[in-house]
C-alpha cells in the first residue's frame, strides 16, 4: 500500500518488536515502512529462506524505480543472486546459467522456460558472486539491457568472470530491448536464438571499440587494440 506504515503496523500487531523492524531493514528509525507503494520481491538464499527484499515502484515518477532491503545481519547483496534458488537445479542439468539485470527479467524467462537464469541485485557484479556460481557452472550468458549502461556492466562483469576461469558469451539484444520484452514479443524460441549468437568477450569488445574508432583505418585498429 501506499501510505507508508501499513507494515509497520500490521507487524507491530502481530507482537514484532520496533528493533526488529528496523534491524531487518523493513521500517526507518522513524518507524515508517521502508516499502510503500512497490510490488515487492522476495529475495532468497540458496535453500529458499526469505533475506531481504526488492521493491519495483507503482509510480513511474517516483526513483529509485527499483529499490532493495539494505544490508543486514542475515544479507549481504554482494554475496546473494536472484533466482538462484530457483535456477539452480537447471544451470547444472543444461551446464548454462543466463545472467540478466533484473528481478521481471527473472521472473518471465523462468515463465518462459529458460530455467537457468539469475540476476544481481542492483549493484555492480561481484567476487563473491562469481564465486558462488562457480559451484554451479563455468558456463555464462551475460544478457543485459542493450543501453550504454548496459553494455557497460556486460564488461566489467565479464571482467570478473573470466578472471576466475569461466567461458563467457555476451548476449546482443535489440535496441532499446531486456530479455522479458524479447520474450513477449518473440517467445522462448526468439530469445534462444539470440542466445546462440552470443559474442565472445573479445569479439563484443572490438564491437564496442569499433563504435569509436574506424576499424577499416589503420589508426582506428591501433586505438581499437
Amino acid at each position: 500500500p501506499s501510505g507508508g506504515s501499513a507494515l509497520v503496523n500490521a507487524a507491530l500487531k502481530k507482537k514484532y518488536s520496533a528493533d526488529i523492524l528496523k534491524k531487518s531493514g523493513l521500517a526507518s528509525s522513524g518507524l515508517k515502512d521502508f516499502f510503500y507503494n512497490r510490488i515487492i520481491f522476495p529475495i532468497f538464499d540458496v535453500t529458499g529462506r526469505v533475506l531481504a527484499f526488492g521493491g519495483r515502484t507503482l509510480n513511474d515518477a517516483v526513483m529509485p524505480k527499483y529499490l532493495n532491503s539494505p544490508e543486514t545481519l542475515v544479507y549481504s547483496k554482494s554475496r546473494v543472486l536472484y533466482g538462484l534458488n530457483f535456477a539452480g537445479r537447471s544451470i547444472k542439468e543444461k551446464n548454462r546459467c543466463v545472467l540478466v539485470e533484473g528481478y521481471v527479467d527473472v521472473v518471465v524467462s523462468h515463465q518462459f522456460g529458460i530455467t537457468e537464469t539469475v540476476a544481481g541485485l542492483g549493484t555492480a557484479f561481484t567476487q563473491q558472486q562469481a564465486s558462488v556460481l562457480k559451484r554451479y557452472s563455468d558456463n555464462i550468458i551475460l544478457a543485459y539491457d542493450s543501453d550504454t549502461a548496459g553494455r557497460t556492466s556486460a564488461l566489467r562483469t565479464a571482467d570478473i568472470l573470466l578472471a576466475n576461469d569461466f567461458q563467457v558469451k555476451i548476449a546482443v539484444l535489440p535496441d532499446k530491448s531486456d530479455t522479458d520484452e524479447v520474450l513477449l514479443d518473440s517467445g522462448a524460441k526468439g530469445l534462444e536464438n539470440i542466445y546462440k549468437k552470443s559474442k565472445t568477450y573479445v569479439d563484443f569488445l572490438v564491437d564496442e571499440n569499433s563504435k569509436q574508432f574506424d576499424i577499416k583505418t589503420i589508426s582506428g585498429k591501433k586505438r581499437i587494440a
